[in-house]
């Protein structure tokens, strides 16, 4: 895997927001397999929780 470099944070969630959204339409579109689904929804999730905690980080350290 390579290493991506962001421009700025902003950027690097928005790509994991898109990545995760990326990875529910792929959830819904494998629903006839439910260990697939299953496995892009939970990395959908995983995406979207890291972008979460990502966020907060940054906005608690702008308030500081």
């Amino acid at each position: 895997m390579t290493t991506v470099k962001y421009k700025n944070w902003k950027s690097e969630i928005a790509w994991l927001r898109r990545l995760s959204n990326t990875c529910r339409t792929h959830a819904t579109r494998f629903y006839k397999d439910q260990l697939v689904a299953e496995a892009f929804y939970m990395v959908a999730q995983t995406l979207s929780e890291r972008a979460d905690s990502l966020e907060k980080a940054k906005g608690t350290a702008q308030s500081s």
